[in-house]
Parts: structure tokens; C-alpha cells; sequence
């Protein structure tokens, strides 16, 4: 095969520049972007989980009716000071969980129910998620939360960000999802999960401790929570070792007064946080639910 001249080289090159240009924009659709400010995309361009025009989705937004008078705002935060986190999960009984770990294995035959639980030293990886993908319909829509991993995150769990969404799709009833100590999860973890989880409540992401990654990161999908249409039952989100922007943090205030009951906890390189009625307290000083 004769080698390709100047001209050819540089065509072809031009070519695959285009094609990664084309590629990126998908992905930046899909994932989220981490740089373009969110009135820098073009109106329409396809934005949003649900892929509108970015002018439809700005035209849509402005007519929805704001959360709550300011009054009213004020009147909640004022009462939740010094006051535990709110949000706690509907309570399932043990009768209602499958306990996974080293004594007990997941069985894809069980009959149905409501809470999985694979306990700190079973690593959750793609190929466990193949298996729970694997189970009968029924066993898969009566799952409501899901937990795996150390929460203290000394363990890791190598579920990707590609299980993340089978395993999404495959339980679409999930209201409740923590995944702790992660070590192969991108930015597209957290918008799969609630593009496919209309019912969602709680979700939890934390890295493994000591990985200092940014290939897990907040980015432009948190501005898709301004649709207060999308995942309304959100409650809770708590992301620890998720790498962030500056603006991307201070963000996270503002949702939490767009979207009055929803709490945050949040720790980065420093202590852990509770961000709450446009307030971000150290989590320490904030009462267990129990006391």
C-alpha cells in the first residue's frame, strides 16, 4: 500500500479532528459540559436530559412558578436551623432486604424485594451488575433502594459508569441509590442516574478515600435540577471525594433554594458539609436524626 501524500495526511487528519469534534459535542449533551457556561450554548442546541432545544428549555423554565414566596423560604429555614437532616428513607424491614457479603450471595432467583444491600468488602464491578441485570422483572421492579460499598470508603467498588446505567435501567422503580468508595466511576454517573430514575429521592456518591480523580466530577448537569419537572421527588444528595469547580460548589447553594427540600452533604479535601436552605453549615455541628 503506497503511504499517503501531504495532502491525503492532512485531509484525513482534518477528518478525525472533525469526527472528535462531533463526538465531543454528543457526549457534552449527554454528560454534561465543564466549561461552557450554561447561557453560552447556542438556543438550539439540543440541552437537558431530554435533549429540547436549549431556547424551548429556557422558555419552559421561565413560565414554571417559583418553589415558594420568599417568605415562606424563610420561614422553613429558619425552622430547620440546628435541626437534624430531614430527609430520611422510607424504613424496609429486614424481611424486605437482601443482605449481600461474604457469607451470602446474590440470588437472582430470591424472591422479590424492596432494599439491596452488598456489604462493605463485596466489590461491586460491572460484572455483578451483568447478574443483578440478569434477574426476573419482578424480582428487579420491586427494588426501591440500593446500597453497596465501605461508607467509611476505605474499600473501593469498581462498578463503572457504564454498570452505573445498567443498573439503572434495570431496577427503574430506584428510589434510594448509595454507592461508597468508588474508583471507576466519570461524569456520567450522576446524570444517568437520574435520567433513569424518574422516582428518585436520595443519591449518594463517594470516592474511594486517597483516588483524586476528575473523571468524576460535577459539571453542567446539576443545571438540569432548575427544571423542577425533572426527578421531583429529590430530596437528598451527598457526594464525597466528587471532583468540582469553585462555581460548580457555590451552585449547589443556590439549588438548595430553587428546590427548598433538598439537602446536601458535601466534603472535598475539606470536612464534610450539610448545604441546606442556601446554607452551608459544617456537618459536625449538625444533631443526629436520633437525638
Amino acid at each position: 500500500m503506497a503511504p499517503l501524500s501531504g495532502s491525503a495526511k492532512k485531509k484525513k487528519q482534518k477528518e478525525k479532528e472533525r469526527e472528535l469534534q462531533r463526538l465531543k459535542v454528543i457526549e457534552e449533551r449527554q454528560a454534561g459540559s465543564d466549561t461552557s457556561p450554561d447561557e453560552e450554548i447556542p438556543a438550539t442546541q439540543p440541552y437537558g436530559p431530554w435533549e429540547e432545544p436549549k431556547e424551548k428549555w429556557d422558555a419552559r423554565l421561565e413560565a414554571q412558578p417559583p418553589a415558594e414566596k420568599y417568605s415562606e423560604f424563610e420561614k422553613r429555614a429558619k425552622a430547620r436551623k440546628g435541626q437534624p437532616i430531614e430527609y430520611q428513607p422510607a424504613a424496609i424491614s429486614d424481611e424486605q432486604t437482601l443482605h449481600v457479603d461474604a457469607s451470602t450471595k446474590f440470588d437472582s432467583t430470591a424472591k422479590p424485594v424492596q432494599k439491596l444491600v452488598f456489604a462493605s468488602g463485596i466489590n461491586l464491578d460491572d460484572t455483578l451488575i451483568d447478574v443483578i441485570a440478569n434477574a426476573d422483572a419482578t424480582f428487579r421492579s420491586a427494588v426501591r433502594v440500593f446500597v453497596a460499598g465501605d461508607a467509611e470508603r476505605k474499600e473501593a467498588i469498581e462498578i463503572t459508569s457504564a454498570g452505573v446505567e445498567k443498573l439503572t435501567k434495570a431496577l427503574p422503580q430506584l428510589e434510594v441509590i448509595a454507592l461508597h468508595g468508588t474508583s471507576k466511576l466519570t461524569r456520567t454517573a450522576f446524570p444517568t442516574i437520574l435520567k433513569n430514575c424518574a422516582n428518585i429521592e436520595s443519591v449518594t456518591l463517594t470516592v474511594v478515600q486517597g483516588q483524586k480523580s476528575k473523571r468524576i466530577r460535577l459539571n453542567s448537569t446539576l443545571e438540569w435540577l432548575n427544571d423542577k419537572t425533572f426527578v421531583p421527588k429529590l430530596r437528598y444528595l451527598e457526594f464525597r471525594g466528587v471532583y468540582h469547580e469553585a462555581f460548580r460548589r457555590d451552585f449547589l447553594e443556590f439549588l438548595t433554594q430553587s428546590r427548598p427540600a433538598l439537602e446536601i452533604v458535601f466534603e472535598f479535601d475539606r470536612p464534610a458539609v450539610l448545604i441546606r436552605d442556601n446554607e452551608t453549615i459544617p456537618l459536625d455541628r449538625v444533631p443526629a436524626a436520633d437525638k
